[in-house]
């Protein structure tokens, strides 16, 4: 027993550490809520109303995000409840069935009028299209405070974001660490504009991840 609380102590001083450096946005209540919910009560992302992201991008979000704000986001789930909490309106593009149904139980209670979940299939193979990437083709131009891209498609969905979101706006990329999404960060950087990469320990893992915000140009 004592040996388990003198981990998770030193766990808790490690991940605050490790955190708030160079974080000029470090929240300790959001991260000691953080830390609790991951490292105590092992709840889901879901379960705890909170992103599978790096718990600086956690803070980073929490920080920009004004009650205001459009959000779209591709994945969903406890990002989804995350931003609900802090935004105006959500939507929230998948693919997958199952989970959608799961999330709709949670619409329908409490969050209806503000958020459209939406399923669509990656590929409709007899047209040689991708309703996923046309939904968020159909979407406004420049309507968006911050699209979330933590889906599918990952490489176009970032090109067609950039036209989406607001003058000033943001654009999150999950796992930029990853070579698959270069093409996407590729283009993103080849646009000018400001640009924050955000590594540390990740909600519910045991190993480090990387997140990437940009905030488009105001001009």
């Amino acid at each position: 027993m004592v040996n388990k609380a003198l981990f998770l102590y030193r766990d808790l001083k490690y991940r605050a550490y490790r955190t708030k450096s160079g974080d000029e946005n470090f929240n300790l209540s959001l991260f000691l809520r953080i830390w609790v919910s991951d490292r105590l009560l092992k709840l889901s992302p879901i379960k705890a109303s909170l992103p599978w992201m790096p718990y600086n991008t956690i803070l980073k979000l929490h920080n920009i995000i004004k009650k205001d704000f459009n959000i779209l986001e591709t994945g969903s789930g406890g990002s989804s409840l995350f931003f609900l909490k802090r935004c105006r309106t959500l939507t929230s593009l998948e693919h997958h069935a199952k989970w959608v149904n799961e999330l709709k139980t949670i619409q329908s209670s409490n969050y209806k009028n503000r958020w459209t979940l939406a399923l669509k299939d990656l590929k409709n193979d007899s047209f040689n299209e991708s309703p996923y990437l046309n939904f968020i083709t159909t979407q406004k131009d420049e309507y968006f405070d911050l699209i979330s891209i933590d889906g599918r498609l990952r490489n176009e969905s970032l090109k067609i974001a950039s036209r989406k979101v607001k003058k000033g706006g943001f654009i999150l990329l999950d796992n930029s660490d990853r070579n698959d999404y270069e093409e996407g960060i590729e283009f993103i950087n080849s646009l000018g504009w400001s640009r924050q990469d955000l590594q540390g320990f990740c909600y519910s893992l045991e190993w480090d991840v990387k997140s990437t915000i940009w905030q488009k140009n105001w001009k």
